[in-house]
């Protein structure tokens, strides 16, 4: 029976050394972020923002595939109006370089291959398949695609708005509000990104109701598959990101309060 026990005993501690330890992040401390100005006041246990404000980490934080980081945050408003806010993180390189999240968010299904050379400058350009290809301001095209998205992040942006998609005969063409950058190839591997901020794990374009609160208690963990973009996962080879929070972004130089403010990652 005292074998059986000391048996439990060293199974147990050798779970306990595997475990990772969790690691604590004070968002409320000056020192966590970069400077951010006069607009912003650090307190123990507040961080109090008056109008429009960007806040972002000191220091890049490491993205390990099997940690989850959970992030905690309560946003108060104030007596006179609403404001918005949006918070996430800015993915990077092993280098802490910033990725673009145009690089690497991704529509679903839109791989396809160019059938006719098109000139720099060009309005428009024809592809084997545009079917799951959309309208959007917000959209641009990317070449040097692979279908395995082992191109991401991929950042030969060719083209920016997709304003027309219509099929003709066997090929479908594709309208833009700008020119082509760069000539366009037949048999070039194109897809179909979208231009945006970061990786919004809180979220974007918040409400922090008149005189209440907005909570956020989101986790997020893993890389995305396909390459596609995800709330709750990483982009596909980011390997370091800033925390990012955009307070009143809508420019309504209101106040703002953050009281709770924390990461977990364990």
């Amino acid at each position: 029976m005292r074998q059986f026990i000391k048996i439990i005993a060293a199974a147990a501690l050798i779970a306990a050394i595997e475990l990772p330890a969790a690691d604590f992040y004070d968002l409320h401390s000056r020192d966590f972020w970069r400077p951010a100005g006069e607009k912003v006041i650090f307190d123990f246990d507040k961080i109090t923002a008056s109008g429009q404000v960007m806040l972002r980490s000191r220091e890049h934080i490491k993205i390990e595939e099997n940690r989850t980081y959970n992030l905690k945050m309560i946003f108060s408003g104030n007596e006179f109006e609403e404001t918005y806010v949006y918070v996430g993180f800015e993915p990077c390189d092993r280098k802490g370089a910033s990725i673009p999240a145009y690089c690497w968010q991704s529509y679903n299904n839109t791989f396809t291959q160019v059938t006719r050379s098109a000139a720099r400058g060009a309005y428009s350009f024809f592809v084997k398949d545009a079917s799951n290809w959309t309208k959007n301001i917000y959209g641009c095209v990317v070449a040097d695609a692979e279908k395995d998205f082992s191109d991401i992040p991929n950042s030969n942006l060719i083209a920016n708005a997709v304003v027309s998609i219509q099929k003709k005969g066997d090929e479908w063409m594709i309208g833009l509000r700008e020119p082509l950058r760069h000539k366009l190839e037949a048999g070039t591997n194109v897809r179909q990104h979208a231009h945006g901020g970061y990786c919004y794990l809180g979220g974007a374009r918040m409400k922090v109701p008149l005189d209440g609160e907005l909570k956020i208690d989101k986790k997020i963990k893993g890389y995305a598959p396909f390459g596609h973009y995800s709330l709750q996962q990483w982009p596909k080879n980011s390997e370091y990101a800033y925390l990012i929070i955009l307070i009143d972004w809508t420019g309504t130089e209101t106040s703002t309060i953050i009281t709770e403010a924390s990461m977990t990652v364990e």
